[in-house]
Order: C-alpha cells, then structure tokens, then sequence
C-alpha cells in the first residue's frame, strides 16, 4: 500500500506557538484555520489538562480547570481537554501554507514557528488496527490518541 501524502502530493506542518494557549485563543485559531482552504487533516497536540489531582496530598480530588471546556470549531463541538502545544497540519501544497501563514499571522497571540516535515502517520500500525479495525478513510490515520481509552465510532464524533 502506497503513503497517503505520496498519493495525494500533500505537505505536513507544525506550528509551534511559542507559549501554551488557552481555550479562548485556541478556539480563534483554529477556526480561522478551519476556514482556509486547503488543509487535509489536523491535530492538536499539547499537555493534559486532569479531571483528578494526578498525585500528591489531594490525589483523586476533582479539579475544575476553566481551560477545560467545549470548543466550536467549524461547525463541530468538542472539549477541550489540552492546553495548546502544537497545531499538526496537512496541506493539498504551497498555495494553502500560504493561507495558513497569513491565519496564524493574524489570530496567534504570541510568536511561533512554522516547520515541515513528517508528522502523522500515513500507513495504519498494529495498535490502530487492534483498537478500531480496518480504517478505510486513510485521513483519519495519526489522528487518533493510542493512550486513551475511549473508544469513537470513527467519523461519529
């Protein structure tokens, strides 16, 4: 089976805010990104934000982050559970990296750097195999979390 970006000529790139961004900014910047043209696949990336104290004197006590809530981007409602880190994009080429510069240009609240390279995968593992089965939509590939334990009708939510 050929690479997915080998098949379609698409380009991947990370955009590195240089500061972890809230539910506010985060919310911004994706939506504008949402209304570029161009963008195949995307994916956050960032540090948890816990429902429970992890360790420590209170561990197990609920905690109630206000960065922890639902978002709306581009029609769809999800929540948030990071703080922004990394913002993973593919591209159909040139022309929407170009729109996408421009985006974070005007909506990022702080400095960040833009990088190409090799970020989701393109082929299915063995865990993406055992977890959700055979994926037809090879967009979905890299873009799920192989810690979690929740399980999604793939294309549901």
């Amino acid at each position: 089976m050929e690479d997915f970006t080998k098949m379609t000529g698409s380009i991947q790139v990370e955009i590195i805010p240089h500061r972890l961004l809230g539910a506010d900014s985060t919310e911004r910047i994706l939506n504008a990104l949402a209304e570029s043209e161009g963008i195949v696949r995307m994916a956050i990336h960032g540090p948890n934000l816990p429902y429970a104290v992890p360790y420590g004197p209170a561990k197990g006590m609920p905690v109630n982050h206000p960065e922890r809530r639902e978002i709306t981007v581009g029609g769809i409602t999800f929540e948030l559970k990071i703080c922004l880190g990394r913002i993973l994009l593919e591209l159909e080429g040139e022309d929407a990296l170009e729109k996408v510069k421009e985006a974070c240009d005007r909506m990022m609240p702080c400095k960040f750097s833009v990088k190409r390279g090799k970020f989701l995968r393109e082929k299915m593992t063995t865990s993406d195999y055992a977890k959700y089965g055979i994926i037809r939509d090879k967009r979905i590939l890299g873009l799920t979390d192989p810690r979690s334990n929740e399980i999604y009708e793939l294309g549901s939510k």
